[in-house]
């Protein structure tokens, strides 16, 4: 893999923080009960136009984490006569590791290692007069809140935390401003060795811990966002990259599993799907042993915190990864598999994935124009394409191989361009696409083309503050994108972009088209359409994947 595009600007770049008062207004909103804790504003930020929110931070969802082992929900009760502040001692990150060459504009990142394995926390950020309208509105109602926008960062499965991405106060700032108030949360989940390495022969290793953290997180919010303001049976679920599979994969889960939210908002979800992976993921666990010098799990669960943390760093820094694009690691990578529990299936391959989606109300589903340009490598194509194929598909013959490559064209001076096209579709677009169909009359698709169109970049605008933190290349752009995301939030019907012009659903046929010029409705491309449906008849065939 050439590199992962990712920006990672502090999250306390706050335009301005301010010490928060103990009353802002006639409620009491000094310390909020949670039953199990007690908690108290950590701080309070000012927006550009001097809007304050409340932020509430290091809230445990899970009892601390054990290794290896999925998260247990509710978090244990506390001492009933501690007021927590959001301080700890400890790094309440979860542990990462920065691989040297990924490409990001926070300077000093690449090649470090943080975090913590205590580290299931969430930050809650709560308009400062939203308790005082809640309660005087319906004191004793959960459903009197405000729409709350649960939020899984991008991390390549490997390194991220709930600190590590765009301010919302400019999200916060257009949407109070237009008097739609919100309530955010945002959770860590483990990565590499700590959130996706498991066993098949191990029966003490549970598989997807990462995902299985992002879902205790949003059973925390619907549980306890009433206490904040925060209507429970209005949540969204929305992530970029790796949170948005992980939205993606619980949202396509059983349809007689239970869902703690009511709308996805998927941005880019970086899904590598691997079928029967059962040899490869032994391999992976093997190879964690190795460098853990262990030989069971036994021993693995033994090491200190800090020679794991060692053993974290050196695979996902040293090891070369043959994953195919999406995720580092050893051999395929860390990343989700088919555990038959909660990911039954890939989303691709499941029959009824339309009644597992039949659970949402509805589903925001995002791509960039060039996902696939800069997290993958385009170096030796098309001599090497189906080596890079095989990477995912590793029992595709040549003859799938060929069909394959038939839907590309590239330009003679930039072969590059195949890897890129195709690492785009397997491992971002084309399982998007088919969640969009299966509930066609209920998603609503954008793509924004906006050059460079990389990875990640329309975070930029949906968490636009101001250019210093977020440079986009037209702040009306962001503001509407923005305000789109608050009439999705608030679950509006038409949803309306500029010019009172409506977006329409996918399965009207049509997409939204984020362009330099700004947002417009053009109909659905029939050759990626075309070029998606093959792609995943080719991933839901399980020989494949042997």
């Amino acid at each position: 893999m050439k590199s992962f595009f990712l920006y990672l600007p502090l999250l306390l770049s706050h335009n301005a923080v301010i010490a928060a008062p103990s009353n802002p207004c006639s409620c009491d909103t000094e310390v909020i009960d949670l039953g199990f804790a007690r908690h108290k504003v950590t701080l309070r930020s000012q927006t550009l136009n001097g809007h304050l929110v409340n932020v509430y931070k290091n809230i445990r969802f899970a009892e601390p984490a054990r290794r290896f082992n999925r998260p247990t929900f509710p978090p244990i009760a506390d001492d009933p006569g501690v007021v927590r502040t959001g301080n700890y001692t400890h790094d309440t990150q979860c542990v990462s590791a920065v691989p040297q060459g990924v490409e990001i504009i926070y300077p000093g990142v690449n090649g470090t290692v943080f975090g913590s394995e205590d580290c299931l926390f969430l930050d809650v950020y709560v308009p400062a007069d939203l308790p005082c309208r809640v309660s005087q509105t319906s004191p004793n109602s959960k459903s009197a809140g405000v729409p709350v926008l649960h939020w899984l960062y991008g991390s390549a499965y490997a390194f991220g935390s709930k600190e590590f991405y765009f301010t919302p106060l400019g999200l916060f700032d257009q949407l109070l401003s237009q008097d739609s108030p919100f309530i955010l949360v945002v959770s860590n989940y483990r990565m590499g060795v700590y959130g996706w390495a498991s066993s098949p022969n191990e029966e003490q290793t549970e598989a997807n811990i990462g995902l299985y953290d992002g879902l205790a997180a949003l059973k925390w919010s619907e549980k306890y966002i009433h206490h904040f303001g925060g209507d429970p049976s209005r949540i969204t679920a929305g992530g970029q990259s790796t949170g948005a599979a992980i939205v993606e994969l619980l949202s396509a889960s059983a349809e007689d599993r239970y869902l703690p939210f009511q709308q996805a908002f998927i941005s880019s979800p970086a899904l590598p799907l691997k079928w029967n992976t059962t040899q490869r993921r032994r391999e992976v666990f093997d190879t964690v042993l190795d460098a853990a010098n262990c030989s069971s799990l036994i021993c693995l669960q033994s090491v200190s915190e800090e020679e794991l943390r060692e053993v974290n760093r050196y695979l996902l820094n040293d090891v070369p990864s043959l994953s195919g694009g999406g995720n580092f690691g050893p051999g395929i990578g860390f990343g989700p598999i088919v555990d038959g529990d909660f990911v039954p299936d890939l989303p691709v391959g499941i029959p009824t994935l339309s009644k597992s989606l039949g659970r949402l109300k509805a589903i925001i589903s995002a791509n960039m124009a060039n996902e696939g340009a800069i997290t993958s490598s385009g170096r030796g194509m098309p001599e090497g394409f189906p080596s890079l194929v095989r990477r995912i598909l590793p029992s595709a013959t040549d003859e799938t191989i060929a069909r394959i490559q038939a839907l590309y064209q590239w330009p003679d001076a930039a072969p590059e361009q195949l890897a890129w096209q195709w690492t785009a579709d397997a491992v971002f677009v084309c399982h998007s696409i088919a969640i969009a169909e299966a509930l066609e009359t209920s998603t609503r698709r954008y793509v924004m083309s906006i050059p460079p169109a990389y990875h990640g970049l329309d975070s930029l605008y949906y968490f636009y503050t101001d250019d210093q933190i977020t440079p986009v290349q037209d702040i009306a752009i962001a503001r509407s994108l923005q305000a789109l995301l608050g009439e999705f939030l608030y679950g509006s019907e038409p949803v309306m972009i500029n010019e009172g012009i409506e977006w329409p659903v996918y399965g009207a046929g049509s997409f939204l088209n984020i362009t330099a010029l700004g947002a417009k409705v053009e109909d659905l491309d029939g050759r990626e359409a075309q070029r998606c449906a093959v792609i995943n008849e080719i991933f839901a065939d399980q020989k494949n994947g042997i």
